[in-house]
């Protein structure tokens, strides 16, 4: 069996809208945030991690500290 999870998907009208899935200091994007944003067509992804200063795209998939991802809710 496929263990294939993000932590939580934002669905705005019956559409995904962005996906996230945290991690403590992994760079290294987690293969279930390709899969779900290729298989749902979900506009933006985000591996939001606790380590400071990061923030890279990668084929599509945006890595961000959590610091700076939680600025985007106050």
């Amino acid at each position: 069996m496929d263990k294939r999870e993000v932590d939580f998907v934002v669905v705005v009208d019956g559409k995904p809208w962005f996906a996230c899935e945290v991690k403590l200091n992994a760079e290294t994007i987690d293969s279930s945030l390709y899969y779900f944003k290729d298989r749902l067509e979900i506009p933006y992804v985000f591996q939001v991690i606790r380590k400071e200063g990061v923030d890279f795209i990668k084929d599509g998939i945006r890595v961000i500290s959590a610091s700076k991802f939680l600025t985007a809710f106050v």
